[in-house]
């Protein structure tokens, strides 16, 4: 089941009532009634609340509970498109003088999406008399070369019968337009004689969670993803080697079992373990980093991730190169110590380890709404696609790697983003260091063109 979170939402907004042929319409922003296909050249519509009007009647008896239903969508932009993740975000009130136990929301409509949801039907915890709780339903738009028209209805029903008033959520989904159109989002043809059996990958994305003071980051659980599928298709390294955790999956309790379960009890001797984490990042006024996991919070440091835990776990194994990946937004923690806060300080410690870093001091971490990733990553994709491979030898190296991200993400936030954002490679690599020649990635084919 879904983890419920109390409003408000994650991402503000503003409703207003509109009368149309008997039924109550709440428009969000961005989003328009449609219900046939615009003329040529204008933009497609995002969704549509509509909720039943109270002259209708059904079989099942009034409920006391009341909802609203609304559509994200991954990039932020409210437009559907096809491949998209989105979200049924169902904000559930008790508005009755007595609490309500057992209650339940669920999803039906055009089979071809509704099939995408992981799943169709959430238990609502239980709901104290004027109590709001919210749930979310997360599904992958289905990779559609035509626009169509999809209708989801969101029903809530308690044990028993009673129901409230039904509500459908209605848009057109649009093929993607020029997000993805270098390439990077389609997983490169997997090289057959290249295999690294003794490399595995801990791949965390974490775009939203419990705790509204963590920033949202739209690209952070589908970057992760799309890491790992690199890593398997380009590094080498097999699906039993890869763990991913993304989202509500990303718990603290996932992270430590992961790190001091699962890699101990299946990595080889002598291996090399990547990982890799975008999301968000807070500093302790001494320094220290600690990662934010979905249940983690500012206000409570004991549920963020240390970076100190990593490298403990680290340490317990027996490791020929570990490399540490970030990506996202690093915070100042407000604390009681005076004076100026420490710089973040990222080293894990321990001769083997070689972190590449989003971004110097504290950065909000550019997200490229263009390409849909995060920059940092967005580079690393394209620099394990073979752009970094600046000797043409058909292999790309750490050293390549981190050279290559480090002066394309300066360049394109200054030149397309008007910011600053400087990778840190921790520590710096030399030509000779014999880390800088690790093969991360063997293209089937090298695509050296650049399109930033």
């Amino acid at each position: 089941m879904t983890p419920y979170r109390k409003i408000p939402s994650l991402r503000s907004f503003s409703a207003a009532p509109l009368i149309l042929a008997g039924c109550a319409v709440l428009l969000s922003p961005g989003c328009a009634w449609h219900l046939e296909a615009p003329p040529r050249g204008e933009a497609l519509p995002s969704t549509v609340t509509i909720e039943a009007p109270s002259s209708i009647t059904t079989s099942a008896s009034p409920s006391k509970l009341r909802f609203k239903a609304l559509l994200l969508d991954e990039n932020g932009n409210l437009f559907l498109e096809s491949g998209e993740r989105i979200w049924v975000r169902v904000d559930v009130v008790n508005t009755g003088s007595s609490p309500i136990q057992n209650a339940s929301a669920s999803l039906t409509g055009t089979p071809s999406v509704i099939g995408q949801f992981l799943s169709t039907t959430l238990t609502i915890p239980p709901l104290q008399p004027g109590q709001t709780k919210s749930l979310e339903f997360t599904a992958t738009l289905p990779s559609s070369l035509q626009p169509q028209q999809v209708e989801i209805r969101v029903s809530v029903t308690e044990i028993g019968g009673a129901a409230a008033r039904p509500q459908a959520l209605l848009f057109i989904i649009q093929p993607t337009g020029g997000a993805g159109a270098d390439g990077v989002d389609q997983v490169p043809t997997q090289n057959p004689g290249f295999q690294q059996p003794h490399t595995y990958l801990v791949s965390i994305g974490v775009g939203t969670y419990r705790d509204p003071k963590n920033q949202p980051r739209r690209y952070a659980a589908m970057d992760a993803e799309t890491v790992a599928n690199y890593f398997q298709s380009l590094g080498g390294v097999p699906p039993s080697n890869v763990r991913l955790l993304q989202n509500l999956t990303a718990l603290h309790t996932d992270i430590d079992e992961v790190l001091f379960d699962w890699l101990p009890l299946h990595m080889a001797e002598n291996a090399v373990v990547i990982i890799y984490f975008s999301g968000q990042a807070w500093v302790t006024p001494t320094g220290d980093v600690l990662l934010a996991p979905y249940d983690g919070s500012p206000a409570a440091t004991t549920q963020l991730y240390p970076l100190k835990d990593i490298e403990s776990a680290l340490t317990k194994l027996k490791t020929t190169q570990v490399i540490f990946l970030f990506d996202g937004m690093v915070s100042r923690l407000r604390g009681d110590a005076k004076g100026k806060a420490g710089s973040p300080r990222w080293e894990l410690g321990g001769g083997n380890v070689i972190g590449l870093i989003g971004g110097n001091d504290f950065t909000k971490g550019v997200e490229d709404d263009q390409h849909r990733h995060g920059l940092f990553t967005y580079y690393l994709l394209k620099g394990l696609r073979g752009d970094a491979d600046t000797n043409r030898n058909g292999m790309v190296t750490l050293g390549e790697t981190t050279d290559y991200v480090r002066q394309k993400v300066a360049w394109a936030a200054k030149s397309q983003f008007n910011t600053e954002q400087r990778p840190l490679t921790l520590p710096l690599l030399k030509p000779d260091d014999q880390a800088a020649s690790l093969v991360l990635s063997k293209p089937a084919a090298i695509a050296g063109s650049e399109t930033p």
